[in-house]
């Protein structure tokens, strides 16, 4: 059987990876008119959301972009937060309350607002730029990278990058964690998950997955905290990814009374009324510590009791 030559084409910028970093990148491409292209090893966009708080920082780049007001409308605006911290008998109580932003800071306030819903602004910003030139290709990533000799020689004609891409089938391009899970893992998304690039790749290329050689004048990894750009390179992450490993689940709270779902606004940041998938959504979904081996359901009764919560279903965790 003859071997097929994989397709080759030509791009200024690649992109590696679609996350915020990548989504950002690829906004300014689209505004500058650059000739780019953003993939992504994962198959689709974000339905649950895992970080949906902004800060006022990046609402004053959205309004540079044009589309501040989208998400100041449908968010919520974090108006102040109150820590709560277990006493000398074990008890949960509010130990202080402070304004979420100092007076003065900015015109905008903290927010919080589905991931998926900042993923769609920012998507629909590159279309209209790019004139829907500039997609993510999802279920594509980088198998190798080779960097020519001349790289510095900076005509238009040159593309020193020759980066080899494959295409994934839609199981390859599902998170492990999803599968056989009614609850989908946040984990995949984390530095404290395995990197399952290499074993993506493997599986591909059993199935013979297709191939494409992209040659390119520039390439961006935006690809997280196991970037595969990085150790191509043959960087080394400096310091620890995090000091701290925390918890999160989405779930939707079966709530006691009035008074005790008052309360608890207070205690988490108020979200946007709609039973979203986020975290700190007031009366629906909250924000808590979780301990690894702990189902989600068990630990929220453990970590908040005296305070009784309970989920009638949970969304995802991480």
């Amino acid at each position: 059987m003859a071997v097929t030559e994989p397709h080759q084409s030509k791009c200024d910028v690649l992109i590696v990876g679609a996350g915020p970093a990548g989504m950002m990148l690829a906004t300014w491409m689209a505004r500058c008119g650059i000739n780019a292209r953003i993939v992504d090893k994962r198959g689709t966009k974000i339905y649950a959301g895992q970080a949906d708080g902004l800060q006022v920082r990046s609402l004053e780049i959205f309004d540079s972009f044009g589309f501040a007001d989208r998400a100041w409308k449908e968010a919520n605006h974090m108006i102040e937060m109150c820590m709560w911290n277990p006493g000398e008998d074990g008890v949960i109580r509010r130990s202080a309350r402070v304004p979420d932003v100092p007076v003065g800071l900015s015109r905008f306030q903290q927010i919080v607002l589905h991931q998926g819903r900042i993923e769609r602004f920012f998507l629909d910003h590159i279309k209209k730029h790019s004139k829907d030139t500039l997609r993510v290709e999802r279920a594509v990533l980088p198998e190798s990278l080779h960097i020519s000799d001349d790289c510095d020689n900076h005509s238009p004609d040159n593309y020193p990058i020759t980066v080899q891409l494959r295409y994934l089938t839609e199981d390859e391009a599902k998170p492990a964690q999803s599968n056989g899970s009614t609850v989908s893992d946040g984990l995949f998304r984390s530095n404290l998950a395995d990197d399952d690039t290499d074993d993506l790749i493997a599986k591909s290329r059993e199935k013979e997955g297709s191939t494409e050689i992209v040659h390119a004048k520039y390439m961006v990894g935006c690809d997280g905290a196991h970037s595969w750009t990085r150790k191509q390179l043959g960087f080394q992450l400096e310091g620890e990814p995090t000091d701290y490993i925390w918890g999160v689940l989405g779930a939707y709270s079966d709530l006691k009374s009035d008074e005790e779902s008052t309360d608890w606004i207070y205690r988490h940041h108020p979200h946007h009324g709609l039973p979203r998938h986020s975290h700190a959504l007031c009366r629906t979904q909250r924000i808590i510590r979780i301990s690894h081996g702990h189902s989600p359901r068990k630990q929220t009764r453990s970590t908040l009791h005296p305070t009784h919560r309970d989920q009638a279903r949970c969304k995802w965790s991480s």
